[in-house]
């Protein structure tokens, strides 16, 4: 089944207006003196990189959802570590966050970079081994 090229025009827009509305989302925030937290930054950043470099893995699904998710546990430590009124000191809290700096660059605020890559790299070969093969005529 082959899709028209309305569906694509159709579904090009809603993702330019999902984009659109994420990024005046966090334009807004910085414009009110807003934090922008690191899951949003991350979450930004890793989208647009994939976005940029699509065209390399055709946009698969398989990679943006596997880069995505990696990325995710990386803002799940920062957020343990935004947390208010001296959580983070809580022991079980404490040791998610000193997991959390262990991850290479954390110290530079980058630690999202090699979940990010790992996350590539396990989409890539899933991509690879979940082709579908041609049929035999």
């Amino acid at each position: 089944m082959k899709i028209k090229s309305t569906v694509w025009q159709v579904l090009a827009a809603g993702s330019f207006g999902a984009g659109l509305l994420y990024a005046l989302g966090i334009e807004g925030t910085a414009q009110v003196g807003g934090t922008i937290s690191d899951s949003q930054f991350i979450t930004a950043m890793v989208l647009i990189l994939l976005a940029l470099f699509g065209k390399l893995f055709h946009h698969n699904r398989v990679i943006y959802i596997s880069v995505t998710a990696c990325t995710l546990v990386t803002a799940l430590f920062d957020l343990v570590q935004s947390l208010p009124y001296g959580l983070p000191e809580k022991p079980v809290l404490r040791n998610i966050v000193e997991v959390g700096n262990l991850l290479p660059f954390s110290e530079l605020g980058l630690s999202w970079v090699c979940p990010a890559a790992v996350g590539l790299v396990i989409g890539v070969v899933l991509h690879l081994v979940c082709r579908k093969k041609p049929e035999a005529a």
